[in-house]
């Protein structure tokens, strides 16, 4: 039990290696634990199969809807009232389109459909990311900064698309729950084995009962929150397996909340 599953953190890391022994009961609860994890990994894939082919399938509709919608708008032929309808349809439309690709996006993660063969800046892509939401950080009056510890770090056997969509995700969130005139605090420092990458924000931060729940799909801890889907988060989780990162939250109600995001040192080398 030990050996074959403490530590397992994904059905598809089990080892199923018959374990070297001439003990009948030993070798007896070997194979059932394999024929138990077999079982466990079949019932996963069929999970992202479905979830993947159905996000396929959704968006085709989804497209030809927007589309009808769009041309309906543009006749000039109608009222206000039913061009008011039109563009309320629009926007669920959007939001609609917006799930299904976060659940083709973590499908393609779970099936390991990125590669991990990049060397990554982290900085930049920090970077890239805060210049991608400079107007919404404008519209909030919001101060960032960033105090690095060890300057053009490369993280190697990475993906440059997926470190980039966990930056987006965490820093949009900091965004997002943030106060106006409110600050964001972005980090890099070494702690032990790792170089630990932080993003600290004054929001409005998240009850401690909540916290363990916050990487699970769909979750949403305020009902009149209609720009949240329950999927940043969750994607984020996704990538941090995949790329073998650890994440840690802590947060204070009314305080704001610290994302923490841990990157082996044995994968990162001084750029030069």
């Amino acid at each position: 039990v030990n050996r074959k599953l403490q530590g397992i953190q994904h059905p598809n890391t089990f080892n199923k290696a018959p374990i070297n022994t001439q003990t009948f009961e030993f070798k007896y609860l070997d194979d059932s634990i394999n024929e138990m994890m077999q079982k466990v990994q079949d019932a996963f894939q069929l999970e992202r199969d479905f979830i993947m082919n159905v996000s396929h399938e959704l968006l085709t509709p989804i497209s030809i809807l927007q589309n009808k919608i769009e041309n309906c708008m543009s006749d000039g032929q109608m009222d206000d009232e039913t061009a008011m309808k039109l563009v309320e349809m629009q926007k669920t439309l959007l939001r609609l389109t917006k799930v299904v690709k976060a659940l083709l996006y973590i499908s393609k993660i779970d099936n390991e459909q990125f590669l991990k063969n990049e060397i990554v800046d982290l900085k930049l892509s920090v970077a890239e990311v805060l210049l991608e939401l400079e107007d919404k950080i404008e519209q909030k009056n919001l101060t960032i900064t960033m105090d690095w510890e060890i300057e053009a770090l490369l993280l190697h056997e990475s993906n440059k698309t997926l470190i980039h969509t966990l930056f987006f995700n965490i820093i949009s969130n900091a965004l997002k729950y943030n106060v106006r005139d409110g600050k964001i605090n972005i980090t890099a420092h070494k702690q032990d084995d790792f170089i630990v990458v932080t993003v600290k924000d004054t929001g409005c931060g998240i009850e401690e009962k909540n916290l363990s729940q916050i990487f699970e799909r769909f979750k949403r801890f305020r009902p009149d929150d209609e720009n949240s889907y329950g999927i940043g988060l969750p994607i984020v989780k996704k990538i941090a397996t995949f790329l073998n990162l650890e994440l840690k939250v802590a947060s204070q109600l009314g305080v704001g909340t610290i994302f923490s995001i841990y990157f082996s040192s044995k994968l990162l080398k001084l750029k030069g």
